[in-house]
């Protein structure tokens, strides 16, 4: 029998692909982003059943734009919110407040908490 530990890449590779389609480019590797796009990441795994077997995942999905003034960041990250609104649906509050460090620049970014049910076996 798998663990869902074994579905968690696998399921965030799902939710990137689905983001990409929508025409936001998204990726599990900060280090590989490109910008304009994406990263995903875990941030917690939850509804656990008797058996130990947990069935969602919690999923930040940072909307990263190129640095540069004010308002030129804001458009690109306001497009890519709408984009990936069109797949997601955050289920908190964006945190339009982010500034992610990516290969030591640090960008603006928007952060969608994204609660997903992990991959089946």
């Amino acid at each position: 029998m798998s663990s869902y530990a074994d579905r968690i890449v696998p399921t965030l590779e799902d939710l990137a692909a689905l983001l990409t389609s929508a025409g936001v480019r998204a990726g599990l590797e900060r280090s590989q982003l490109e910008v304009p796009g994406a990263w995903v990441t875990p941030a917690s795994v939850g509804d656990y059943t008797l058996d130990g077997e947990a069935h969602t995942i919690t999923t930040a999905v940072l909307l990263v734009a190129p640095a540069g003034g004010d308002l030129a960041p804001l458009k690109v990250l306001t497009g890519l919110l709408a984009k990936a609104e069109t797949v997601i649906s955050p289920d908190e509050d964006v945190d339009t407040s982010v500034v992610l460090n990516v290969r030591n620049t640090p960008l603006p970014a928007f952060r969608l908490t994204v609660v997903i049910p992990i991959k089946e076996p």
